[in-house]
């Protein structure tokens, strides 16, 4: 801590020719680690694009069959609520034609009955 009044320390260096030359051959190491880095990034930026190219050519696949899956889907759904209507049908017209016959039969025995009470 300095005191008032006190004069302020002054740093003094002296740089000789070795001092520059290190400075140099560090500037230079630094420039070509950088240069080293900055392919090293270019390269595997392009490793990026290709992979992410390949990416999106899958999920297109993807999309693609995902679009076919829905499509038979829908083919099937529609084909199955076909079939079941048509059984529903079937039913139907045979619950009718049992109904039917069942009505014929009370009607004979119906008949039959009443001719044995009125012999």
């Amino acid at each position: 801590m300095l005191s008032a009044g006190a004069p302020a320390a002054t740093f003094c260096y002296t740089v000789g020719p070795m001092d520059i030359e290190r400075g140099i051959e560090f500037l230079q190491e630094q420039q070509a680690k950088f240069c080293s880095d900055v392919e090293e990034i270019r390269q595997r930026q392009e490793q990026l694009q290709t992979l992410l190219a390949r990416v999106v050519t899958i999920q297109e696949g993807f999309g693609n069959a995902m679009l076919s899956l829905a499509e038979a889907h829908r083919k099937i759904d529609e084909r199955i609520d076909r079939l079941v209507t048509e059984r529903i049908d079937r039913h139907d017209e045979a619950q009718q034609q049992a109904e039917e016959r069942m009505n014929a039969l009370i009607a004979t025995l119906d008949d039959l009955i009443s001719r044995k009470g009125n012999a």
